[in-house]
Order: structure tokens, then sequence, then C-alpha cells
């Protein structure tokens, strides 16, 4: 159904994505309200009633939370940079307007938090001093998945070239489901065009489920495509970054996505020399789980890497 102005649900899906794109890749800069809405091609006063409507944040909160949420990253995987370093980084004006804000998001100081998480622990809400929210599961309650083949010979670390995709993001990814609704949405666009034969189908995320609200998760549903290909709708095009990461190889079920990722980023990772570097992370897959006789996934796991300190 289109409005008064001839846009789609689907065209402002699209738009908030490129609005909530342009933030993440300017969150430094601190971007205005007026660039952010200019990026989306919105007048002000429109696209911030409809940035809160899809996003159910507003704008403000929304980038104050990725600021917020990259500096708690960093403070986890970047033992080296001090809390007075990330705060500039990050574009706060001082490290003691840094430490307000981040103790009024997470309870708590940024030393406190760096110190609670020395093995990138998950936050934990029985702590009634850590963040008020539920992390997506407890790595102290994990039962590893495939604890007899997940060894470091299923991980290789490798530079991987730039993948140009076209995408559907999903707000509040939280399991399986979630992802077989995104794909489904991707896959109403792509069917008709002839792009499954030469495309690859990849999943990557953009948040810390340790960190970030389950309501809040972004899932981007991706195919492969060439560089210059026209979009429409919700689809946009996006660039996965070049760089070094690391691959993790393994055949699993559906349910076993989530405890995979953990036991490659917090058990796998350091035993090999090498943390987390920033995101996304994502997955590329080698079959269609949900047609395999035996119901698991022949999938890549990629990670961006960099050294341990």
């Amino acid at each position: 159904m289109k409005n008064s102005m001839g846009y789609t649900m689907r065209d402002y899906q699209r738009r908030i994505c490129q609005a909530t794109d342009y933030i993440r890749q300017h969150l430094r800069e601190n971007p205005s309200l007026d660039d952010i809405a200019h990026a989306a091609s919105f007048s002000k006063f429109h696209f911030h009633r409809v940035f809160h409507a899809l996003v159910g944040e507003t704008v403000g909160q929304f980038t104050r939370r990725l600021r917020l949420e990259k500096a708690a990253n960093w403070l986890i995987f970047n033992k080296h940079y001090d809390i007075t370093s990330i705060a500039m980084e990050l574009g706060f004006s001082s490290s003691q307007n840094f430490a307000r804000a981040f103790q009024k998001h997470f309870g708590q100081s940024p030393s406190k938090f760096r110190q609670l998480y020395p093995n990138h622990r998950s936050i934990n809400s029985k702590d009634q001093n850590l963040a008020p929210w539920p992390p997506v599961f407890d790595v102290d309650s994990i039962e590893w998945a495939n604890p007899s083949t997940a060894t470091s010979k299923n991980i290789k670390v490798k530079e991987m070239p730039e993948l140009h995709v076209a995408y559907v993001r999903y707000i509040g990814w939280s399991g399986p489901e979630d992802t077989r609704q995104a794909f489904e949405r991707l896959l109403q666009w792509v069917s008709p065009r002839g792009l499954m034969e030469s495309g690859t189908f990849i999943s990557a995320y953009w948040d810390n489920p340790y960190i970030t609200p389950r309501d809040n998760l972004r899932l981007d549903a991706c195919i492969t495509v060439p560089k210059d290909t026209e979009t429409s709708g919700e689809i946009r095009l996006q660039t996965l970054p070049r760089g070094t990461y690391a691959m993790y190889h393994c055949t699993i079920r559906a349910d076993e996505f989530t405890e995979t990722w953990a036991e490659l980023i917090l058990k796998w990772l350091p035993g090999i020399g090498y943390n987390m570097s920033g995101v996304p992370i994502y997955e590329i897959y080698h079959n269609n789980g949900y047609e395999a006789p035996d119901g698991k996934w022949v999938v890549d796991m990629y990670c961006p890497v960099k050294p341990l300190e």
C-alpha cells in the first residue's frame, strides 16, 4: 500500500536502512539529524517520525546506543586502548562525558565493565549491577556444540575479499525462525531476477548479543550480486569488508548456530592466538538445511580477527 506521497512500506524500510547504515559509518562524527535525514532522502520532520516507528528508538537514542555499544566492544576486545582513547575515537567531548554516558547506559563505569569481562564473559542478568537486559544465552551454561569436532583444525585464518551483496535487514533477530523470515523476504526479490544460481547466500550480523538488547539485534539476509546490480523496494546493496577473518567450517543444526558462534569467538580464537576485531561477522551457506535429509547446515562462519595483544 502506498501513502499520499507514493511511498510503500518497503520503500520506507529501505530508506531507514540507509539511515541506520549512515549512522553506523559516521559514529565518530556524531552526525546531525539533518545529515542523517538527507542521507535517507527524507525531510527532517517526516524522517524522525518514520525512523521511530520502524526502528523503535529515536534517532538520538539509536545513535547513542550504537556509540556506547561500540565502546563496550572495544573495552572487551581492545585491551591496549585506554578509556580516554576510546572516548576520543568515538567522538565524545571528554573521557568524563563518556564515562557518565557509559555508566547511565550499562549501570557501571567503563573501567569496571572492562574488569568484569577479562575473558569476554556475557552480561549476566542475575547481577543487578550489570545491564538490565538478559543475554541471548549465558556462557556459563553452554553445552558446546559439536565438542568432538570443534577443534582448531576446523579453523583457518584467511584474507577475504570484499563481498558485494543485496540484502534485507531484520531488526529484533532472536534465532533461526527470524533468519528464515528474513531470507523469505529476500527470496521474493531474488527469485524472479534469476540471481539464485550465481549468488551465494550469506547472513551478516552487526551486533554483539552479549551487549545489544535482543530487540535491537540486526541481521542482514544477503546474496552476492554484481557490484552494479539495481535494487528496489526494501532491498539494498552493501559491501561486506575485505580483511583478515577466522573461518570456521562446520555442519550443524539450526538450533546450534548461536552456541557455535560462541564456541568460535570465546573458546577457539584465543586458543589460536587471535581475537575478534569488529563487525560484521557472517555465515556463508553451502546447502539449505531446511531441505537436507538430516536437517543440518553446512556453513562457513567468518569472524574478523587480529592477533592477540
